[in-house]
């Protein structure tokens, strides 16, 4: 056996009995109920996001996996919570993606997409999230807050690294009127 393919298998299994054990239900984690509400207060903004350090991990439970080894994917059902450094996502379902050496290449959520990055809130039907260019997608229906402003549009993209936001078409800012001197320079 190859020892590219043995070390995918190798973490392939150790990732999954790990997920499995983390699972709501498993008795070795408390049940963390699927995020439905925005946060009060949302925490100042985020600085960009540093890369991953060797110890971070990234912790995908649900109700049901299916994994597809021989086609490089795994689709999540129900109650899907992903847990990664710096960032939180809820969802109906999750398809995962892998590449050739097994590492995450981009993540599709689908069904009442949350996102919770600090000082960043998100939701929407769809999002694809790049591991690789560090960019989330919104679809169908984006709804992005920061600080009290709300941003709508049909898209919107969230550059994680950058701490950037792109929205097309019909974008819309509402800025509340406490915040409007601060964010905008007015008086």
């Amino acid at each position: 056996m190859k020892p590219n393919l043995l070390k995918l298998i190798n973490r392939t299994i150790a990732s999954l009995l790990f997920v499995a054990l983390m699972a709501p239900g498993s008795g070795l984690v408390a049940q963390e109920a699927p995020v439905a509400t925005v946060p009060p207060k949302a925490a100042p903004a985020a600085p960009a996001a540093k890369a991953k350090k060797s110890n971070e991990v990234t912790v995908i439970t649900s109700d049901r996996l299916l994994y597809d080894y021989k086609n490089a994917f795994a689709v999540f059902d129900d109650n899907v919570v992903v847990i990664d450094p710096g960032l939180k996502l809820t969802s109906d379902n999750l398809l995962v993606r892998f590449d050739e050496e097994g590492e995450v290449e981009f993540i599709e959520a689908k069904g009442q997409v949350y996102i919770q990055q600090e000082g960043l809130t998100a939701r929407s039907e769809v999002a694809i999230y790049d591991i690789k260019k560090a960019t989330i997608i919104l679809q169908v229906n984006p709804v992005v807050q920061r600080e009290g402003a709300m941003l709508t549009g049909d898209k919107v993209i969230y550059y994680r690294d950058e701490g950037r936001l792109e929205c097309f078409p019909n974008a819309r800012l509402i800025i509340p009127s406490d915040k409007r001197g601060k964010n905008l320079g007015g008086k």
